[in-house]
């Protein structure tokens, strides 16, 4: 088992507020954001213990990050890279993720000395006081998460192996992107080495640390209501996201839309790529106030595969556009049954234009 020589110790001596994140330099932009908006919404009251959990981000991005410290603010960067390295052949990773996903088994073990900390993936918007989520009693569970409400829907990825393998109540599964840590707890069930073995056990989870996470901590889990990490790829992503899950947990979620505490910006689209969905403007709101932002502009502007589907879907937009001028003016030409035919197309040619154009208004 590594040997922690450096682990962390708290910066402030009382009104300790804790929250780690993790990240590669890839992601700094970012993570800016998200440590922005904590900032933005702390009270004078508290003193706030942020540490980054991060693989070779360089000199330049740490002092960018660290702009953001204030006199109750402290950033701390820890390095992963030997930690990792001590198991480096169990790292399970796929989707395009990074072996970062797994820094927060290692927390209880790095930040020993704390009684609580909270972690915060970092493609989030923290719209509160983070002290609110961090002052949540969990009572003497080993975790405080929120209900993960893709797992709620019948038929979604992974609801086979969930069910089959990590044996797990859709209602009881949880989002491991935002989680508070019973850190004497965790360190009493040897939670580090525990999902290190779990995770050599699974071998290849669906969800990889979130599963890990949930199957070595059930039946200790206190959950928390949806607002304070509102998932918002399921509104998204799935259209058909209230038919296929309870009717009261899609009420408990959309309760959590009406007063988003931290909006995370789970799964494949985020604000930064697809800034016309609902609740981007409060990525941008704080992007826009950090060294980051052009750099965020200038990342997701250059033509990526995303965005060769975005102008693939305006030159078809063009297309049908030029399709339904041309059927107007062949109906203003034409007679009996072919104007027929042309009134019909028209009509369904506009209607497709309109939906493009109601599209763009968003």
């Amino acid at each position: 088992m590594y040997s922690y020589s450096e682990n962390i110790s708290p910066v402030f001596s009382k009104n300790n507020v804790t929250v780690v994140f993790s990240t590669d330099n890839k992601f700094v932009p970012y993570l800016g954001v998200a440590i922005k908006s904590l900032v933005d919404n702390c009270s004078g009251e508290n003193n706030y213990d942020i540490v980054v959990l991060h693989s070779k981000v360089d000199e330049y991005n740490q002092k960018r990050l660290k702009t953001f410290e204030q006199k109750n603010v402290s950033i701390r960067f820890y390095d992963m890279t030997d930690a990792m390295a001590q198991y480096k052949e169990h790292w399970y990773v796929h989707w395009g993720w990074s072996d970062s996903v797994y820094y927060r088994f290692f927390i209880p073990q790095i930040m020993s000395d704390y009684d609580k900390v909270i972690f915060v993936d970092g493609d989030v918007i923290i719209n509160c006081d983070i002290s609110e989520w961090y002052n949540i009693d969990i009572e003497n569970n080993y975790l405080g998460g929120v209900q993960d409400i893709s797992q709620q829907m019948s038929g979604y990825s992974g609801e086979y192996y969930r069910e089959n393998v990590l044996h797990i109540e859709r209602e009881k599964y949880i989002n491991a992107g935002v989680l508070s840590l019973n850190i004497p707890k965790l360190k009493q069930i040897h939670f580090t080495e525990l999902c290190i073995e779990t995770l050599k056990e699974l071998k290849n989870p669906v969800f990889q640390d979130q599963d890990v996470i949930n199957y070595v901590c059930q039946g200790h889990i206190k959950y928390i209501p949806h607002c304070y990490n509102l998932l918002w790829n399921c509104i998204h992503f799935f259209k058909d996201a209230e038919s296929r899950m309870k009717e009261e947990t899609y009420h408990e979620y959309k309760e959590g839309w009406k007063t988003p505490k931290i909006i995370h910006y789970a799964g494949a689209y985020k604000p930064w790529k697809q800034p016309w969905l609902a609740y981007s403007e409060y990525f941008w709101k704080y992007a826009r106030e950090t060294v980051f932002y052009e750099e965020i502009i200038y990342k997701n502007t250059k033509i990526q595969p995303m965005n060769r589907d975005v102008i693939k879907n305006a030159v078809y937009r063009h297309r049908i556009y030029l399709q339904y001028l041309r059927c107007k003016f062949m109906k203003a030409l034409t007679f009996g049954k072919t104007k027929e035919h042309y009134q019909e197309k028209v009509k369904k040619l506009k209607l497709q234009v309109m939906d493009y154009r109601n599209t763009l208004k968003r």
